[in-house]
């Protein structure tokens, strides 16, 4: 798990403050929160508590969540950036042990379980739990949308065809690529 606690995420959003400050907040993997940082101060101005081992971080595409897997909790937070509090809650299946996030302008979201090889697929703004899909890889480490909100990309760190190709109007693989191996990361551009 130290592994995890080196880890840091940003995520940058455009908060719906009045001065609307540009905040970036970062996965605390041993003390269970998410601080967020005024980038026009390199200052932290809140602290958010969430579950437990949060890893890797994701925003909605409109600026007003930030998604949070706790790996260790099988959840999944979303923090509302207006107030940076915990609008919702959401359990993922036992032993899944999420570990990134994507988001679709659509209002999907789509979450990575380490420990089942699988995808989890949710509503966004209601937190509703829709489906549960085999990723077809061994661990898979981390999810991005495609810009036009056509695809999700996922790195499945170990194991043949590597990269798992989503189409997100069905949840279903309809492609893969053989990057390597440890794949651990995609960005899209």
């Amino acid at each position: 798990m130290q592994f995890f606690s080196l880890l840091l995420v940003v995520f940058l959003t455009i908060s719906t403050h009045l001065k609307a400050a540009v905040m970036a907040y970062v996965t605390n993997g041993d003390d269970y929160t998410v601080s967020v940082i005024d980038t026009s101060t390199n200052t932290v101005v809140d602290a958010v508590n969430v579950g437990n081992y949060p890893v890797r971080i994701a925003g909605s595409t409109d600026g007003t969540r930030v998604y949070v897997p706790a790996f260790v909790d099988n959840k999944l937070y979303a923090i509302d950036t207006s107030n940076n509090t915990v609008a919702y809650t959401v359990s993922l299946p036992p032993g899944s042990h999420p570990f990134s996030v994507g988001c679709t302008a659509a209002g999907k979201i789509y979450v990575v379980n380490f420990s089942t090889g699988s995808f989890s697929i949710l509503e966004q703004n209601l937190g509703i739990y829709e489906s549960n899909f085999p990723a077809g890889g061994v661990f898979p480490f981390h999810v991005v949308v495609s810009p036009d909100d056509t695809r999700a990309y996922i790195a499945c760190g170990l194991g043949p065809k590597n990269i798992k190709v989503i189409d997100t109007s069905t949840g279903f693989i309809v492609g893969t690529a053989n990057a390597g191996q440890q794949s651990y990361s995609v960005a899209i551009n």
